[in-house]
């Protein structure tokens, strides 16, 4: 047997108890973040040295400006140069002209250096100088030569030089001046630029450093986030699959290790452990009925008593790993224990042969009927020993062996170790079956005893059978009457011998019956461990069918939950981009977003289309039995395919057979679901012709055995599409399976309209047949039969309740719903920002007052707090306080007891409308949420 090793626990750091998809998110989440900090540095970084860059170029600006103030000064101070020396007009023209671009150039520099006050005091100098400059040559030089007489050239030249020579002596500026004033500006420019360019070095190499330091931090970041994935996820998988492979051949001698994780890997060692347990509790039960069986069939062989005991002794003790054994034998005559059997027990250290019941533990046993356990043997006990010596046994086992309650006898065993629960439990069931072969050896034996007795009371007989004739020849001719009584004894003795014979005739008849017996008890023990096997298979079976029933179910609700949510907000956002309520898109891109809507809607079908499957194969899914008016379902299937006929350029005709019932008591729901599943394929696989649907009678269909011989409805569609091949007619009603399924088929589509359409034909009490030939087209009839099946309910109470309880609003379009809605407000709570964001968008559009709560416990802060709003909309799904325990906890407040509340769930499973309508709610609606049923339940609930 295995020795079962101890599970040990290792101590698991905060990040091992996470969940996978928390550390996956953590390492994501880290390596994001390290990515956004190094772009942010970047911008930062690049933002610093656009701005220096900008600076530097304005001072490059600066420096051209001065250099144009310079060059014009230069340029006027030529010009007035030449004025003097000649009295030429271009020379003025230049001059004054000169002037004019100074002040263009001093205005430009002025505006430059708006930002540096002391820059701006020195072109007020420069500008100051400058004008001071141009009014002592205009009022010393030009006024002055203006009024020289030029017809004495000799006078004149010698004014000239006077007024050159008093120009130059009272002037208060000069050129130079000016000159060095601009100068310094450049000089402090010049420097201001180098500061500049030195700034957009550093940034450039704490930028570069950054960035060295970054792609550091993640490559440290990714080698830290492979270990600890190795360390927290591959080798623990690896070592629980070579254990699990170890199991698997039954070994079990291994150690489960992080048994005590709280994430996906502790779940599996926990499960791992279980499994271990359940292998090991499987193999204890197989060795201990094998062993019972290798026992009880060596005791059936036993004729005596000693052999019994001596046998069953020897067998038990080395199981038990005990030492020594003893077994007593209840004497029911004598009323007391004998020793019949041992096993290890020395001569000098004989215990006693015999008890009464009450004498000693072994008498003591016997009147209480319970089994005695000591630890800590006396040391005046028996011993156990050896050729190598002996010691004291440690544990003592005193144990009754009953047979209906009833004494038969006595086992103690003795060794040093305390008794395991598995040799325990061994004992639990050998015991009953010692007593029941004891029991029937003592029958054996007490039969054996009568034949014995019965064949000493025959030869006593025949002795004195002997005796009286000898007797008799004697006293022949003296006694006659002795002669009678002769013959009496005579005849009893025959009576005797012929008693001898059928007690022996018994005997055998006796032993030949408890053989048979024992054949039938071996016989009934196989079977009930057969009976026992297969009803535990059974068992294992139907356990493994609900759980993986229940995983299904919680693997299509959270499927349901995780691409609903998504698609609520991609549908509701879609759709209001589609609008184009401010105009700022052109056909196109609306175009564009009508087809992300459509896509959306087509994904939304799919995921309806699998969970109406797996309500299908689980029995879940129920019928609403009502009148449907065959005019309505015609006149809705031509609303909703009349534009797609239109769209291909195909041929649409809808009628009703002259004669037919006006109605038709059924599911008026699922009946449209398979008509609208067969015209939608009707029209996808016909690319030219007619599509046309048929409600008649069954007329020349073959209709299928169960349903001949009712009154029966056909609604049947026919196409002049491709056609179906015959040896496919069948495959295309099981799910996922189509005509054409290669990687290059024409069609799509998912294989699931025509599996759904059939059974729930079915469920309605009909059929779904089809007759079709490739390149002519396909004809699918529904067949109904004209009463709904017994099994079907007429309109649960559940939804006459919903109904009576909701206010009837389905058809108010959003459209006309921002009149009626402008100014109410509304408490929304979701915990995905992307419904937040899309739902609150389009109430806000609507013209409502929208509060927002990402979590229950904020939204119960704000009711408490804020006015309180005229609705709530609640998503069931959320982490901490979810929506059902938020309503309840609303509703147990009696201010809030007629506040509307409209739960929201994208976990549209059966039974959550039930119950979040039990748990409070007003209403309930799916995601993703149709705008219109949205708008017409807020119309319905506010205008209560």
């Amino acid at each position: 047997m295995m020795i079962r090793m101890p599970l040990t626990q290792t101590s698991n750091s905060w990040l091992a108890d996470r969940p996978l998809q928390h550390k996956i998110v953590l390492a994501i989440g880290l390596l994001l973040g390290l990515f956004l900090l190094a772009s942010a540095i970047s911008l930062y970084s690049l933002r610093q040295q656009d701005e220096d860059r900008r600076w530097a170029t304005h001072t490059y600006q600066v420096l051209l400006q001065l250099d144009h103030v310079l060059q014009t000064m230069q340029a006027s101070q030529v010009g007035a140069r030449g004025y003097l020396l000649t009295q030429d007009a271009a020379q003025r023209d230049a001059f004054e002209s000169a002037n004019q671009d100074l002040r263009t150039h001093i205005a430009r520099l002025r505006e430059l250096m708006s930002d540096n006050p002391l820059q701006l005091s020195r072109i007020d100098k420069v500008e100051e100088m400058a004008a001071l400059w141009q009014r002592e040559f205009r009022r010393g030089v030009i006024d002055t030569l203006a009024g020289l007489d030029a017809n004495d050239p000799a006078q004149a030249a010698l004014q000239r030089l006077r007024i050159q020579s008093d120009y130059l002596k009272h002037r208060s500026v000069s050129v130079q001046e000016i000159s060095d004033v601009i100068g310094q500006m450049t000089l402090d420019e010049e420097r201001l630029l180098a500061t500049r360019n030195q700034r957009l070095d550093r940034t450039l190499a704490i930028t570069r450093a950054v960035n060295f330091v970054a792609a550091l931090l993640a490559i440290l970041l990714g080698v830290t986030v492979i270990r600890l994935t190795l360390r927290l996820v591959t080798r623990p998988l690896r070592s629980l699959t070579d254990q699990l492979t170890r199991l698997a051949n039954h070994d079990h001698d291994f150690e489960i290790r992080r048994i005590d994780r709280r994430d996906e890997i502790g779940e599996i060692a926990r499960a791992l452990q279980v499994f271990r347990q359940m292998s090991v509790d499987t193999q204890a039960q197989s060795w201990i009925k094998e062993q019972v069986s290798s026992i009880s069939h060596l005791l059936l062989q036993a004729t005596t008593h000693k052999e019994f005991a001596q046998w069953l002794t020897s067998a038990l003790v080395p199981l038990c790993k005990a030492g020594v054994g003893l077994f007593y034998s209840y004497d029911d005559a004598r009323q007391r224990l004998d020793l019949i059997g041992s096993y290890g027990l020395r001569l000098s250290h004989r215990s006693a042969d015999q008890y009464l019941p009450g004498e000693g533990l072994v008498g003591q046993c016997a009147i209480e009927r319970k089994a005695i356990i000591l630890d800590d043997v006396p040391a005046d006990y028996l011993h156990i020993d050896s050729g190598s010596g002996e010691a004291l046994p440690s544990h003592l086992a005193i144990l009754p062996v009953l047979y209906r309650d009833t004494l038969i006898g006595v086992l103690e065993l003795a060794g040093f170790t305390p008794s395991t629960p598995l040799i325990r439990q061994l004992l639990d069931e050998l015991l009953p079956v010692v007593a029941l072969s004891l029991e029937n050896l003592n029958r054996t034996a007490s039969v054996q005893g009568l034949l014995l007795r019965t064949q000493e009371q025959a030869d006593e007989l025949r002795v004195s059978e002997l005796v009286m004739r000898q007797q008799k020849e004697v006293l022949r001719d003296n006694n006659d009457a002795l002669q009678a009584k002769t013959e009496e004894l005579e005849e009893q003795s025959r009576r005797l011998i012929a008693s001898e014979e059928e007690l022996r005739i018994q005997a055998g008849e006796l032993q030949a019956s408890n053989e048979e017996l024992r054949e039938m008890t071996e016989s009934l023990n196989r079977q009930k461990y057969v009976l026992e096997d297969l009803q535990q298979e059974t068992a294992d079976k139907a356990a493994e069918l609900a759980q993986a029933s229940q995983y299904k179910s919680e693997f299509l609700a959270n499927m349901s939950h995780e691409l609903r949510t998504p698609l609520n907000s991609l549908l509701i956002l879609s759709r209001d981009l589609a609008s184009n309520a401010r105009g700022n898109l052109d056909a196109e891109q609306v175009e564009s977003v009508q087809i992300i809507h459509d896509a959306g809607n087509s994904l939304l079908r799919l995921i309806n289309d699998i969970l109406d499957l797996s309500k299908i194969e689980a029995g879940k899914m129920e019928l609403v039995i009502d009148e449907l008016p065959l005019a309505g379902l015609v006149q809705r299937l031509r609303r909703a395919f009349a534009h797609v006929a239109a769209q291909k350029s195909l041929g649409f005709t809808l009628d009703i057979e002259a004669g037919l019932p006006t109605s038709l008591r059924t599911d008026c729901a699922r009946l449209e679901q398979i008509a609208n599943n067969l015209l939608g394929n009707a029209f996808k696989f016909t690319a030219e012709g007619a599509v046309s649907l048929h409600i008649g009678r069954p007329g020349q269909i073959d209709v299928p055995d169960p349903l001949r011989g009712r009154p029966l409805l056909a609604l049947t569609v026919s196409d002049t599409g491709i056609g179906i091949p015959a040896d496919k007619l069948e495959h295309i009603f099981n799910a996922f399976e189509q005509v054409d399924a290669g990687t290059s088929r024409q069609f799509g589509g998912t294989g699931l309209g025509l599996a759904i359409s059939r059974r729930m034909a079915r469920m309605l009490g009909g059929d779904l047949v089809v007759r079709s030939e490739p390149g002519r087209g396909s004809r699918f009839t529904v067949l109904l039969p004209e009463e709904p099946p017994a099994t079907a309910p007429t309109k649960p109470a559940a939804a006459v309740e919903r109904q009576a309880a909701a206010p009837h609003a389905a058809t108010a379009p959003s459209a006309a719903a921002g009149d009626a809605l402008a100014g109410r407000r509304v408490l929304l709570v979701d915990d995905d920002m992307r419904n937040l964001f899309a739902l609150s968008k389009v109430l806000r559009g609507w013209g409502m007052q929208v509060s927002l709560a990402q979590d229950g416990a904020k939204a119960l802060r704000m009711l408490a707090e804020e006015a309180m709003p005229e609705l709530l909309l609640i998503d069931i799904m959320m982490p901490g306080m979810d929506g059902y325990e938020m309503i309840r906890t609303i509703r147990a407040q009696a201010r809030y007891g007629d506040l509307p509340i409209i739960a929201l769930t994208a976990k549209a499973m059966q039974g959550d409308r039930e119950k979040c309508l039990t748990m409070g709610a007003s209403d309930y609606l799916s995601k993703p949420i149709d705008l219109d049923r949205l708008a017409a339940t807020l119309l319905a609930w506010l205008r209560r």
